[in-house]
């Protein structure tokens, strides 16, 4: 995980290999989570409760460490102040809840539990908030080398289990947003390969970090205040402080 980004500028534009571990990714995810609801309608809800309470612990300590790799704590505070009253002031979790409850609507097909909007949302931001969707990402769009997205998918897929037993079939769902982000940035990074250094993806992912952690306290109903979906846009004023940071100094 510690290699340059920079050595992999020689990657070439995005080809369809580069696809492929985005698609294992969503293939297991789904997977995951319809074993998942098969088992939940056989499983305790104290095993649901436990198994949820599980994840949580894991998400906050994945948090915790992934923060902490940041080399420019300052870099990291203005990004979530930023990114976090941006995301306030355009009411990203309402908006996105109205945005998927409109879609969803449209699919009569679809069998919604009343958890169905949190779970998608919070699915979503779990399977690709963490570093390893921004460098695995990164990696595959520059070099074609899907081999940390294939590895993130094994983790998702396990993941998705008791996360579908326990929140519904949102998670199921949210394949299609794993899909699309993750696409998005392989498309990106091989289109912009010399933008990418290994200072950026750290920093961006050590802000990922704390969306994680903001996560796992929300999934433990410990966090009442602050959204996680509003904390997104931190992620991507990170790269922006830090060109402002290496214009300027």
């Amino acid at each position: 995980m510690q290699r340059s980004v920079k050595a992999y500028q020689v990657g070439s534009t995005p080809t369809p290999r580069t696809m492929i571990g985005t698609i294992i990714n969503t293939i297991l995810v789904f997977v995951g989570g319809a074993i998942g609801l098969k088992l939940g309608k056989k499983i305790p809800d104290k095993f649901h409760q436990a198994l949820i309470g599980i994840l949580a612990l894991i998400v906050i300590f994945l948090g915790i460490k992934i923060s902490l790799e940041t080399k420019n704590v300052l870099l990291v505070i203005f990004s979530l102040l930023l990114g976090g009253c941006l995301g306030e002031l355009l009411n990203l979790d309402s908006q996105l809840n109205q945005v998927i409850t409109k879609l969803v609507n449209r699919f009569t097909f679809i069998e919604k539990d009343k958890n169905f909007n949190q779970a998608l949302i919070t699915a979503s931001l779990m399977f690709c908030g963490g570093p390893m969707t921004i460098f695995g990402s990164i990696e595959a769009g520059l070099t074609g080398n899907n081999q940390t997205l294939i590895i993130k998918a094994i983790l998702d897929g396990v993941t998705a289990i008791p996360l579908a037993a326990s929140l519904g079939t949102g998670v199921i769902f949210s394949t299609i947003v794993v899909f699309l982000i993750q696409s998005s940035l392989v498309i990106l990074a091989g289109l912009f390969k010399h933008i990418f250094t290994q200072t950026l993806v750290t920093e961006m992912t050590s802000v990922g970090g704390i969306l994680l952690l903001t996560i796992g306290l929300s999934m433990f109903r410990i966090n009442k205040k602050i959204k996680p979906i509003n904390l997104v846009p931190s992620v991507f004023i990170a790269p922006i402080i830090l060109s402002l940071i290496n214009f300027f100094i």
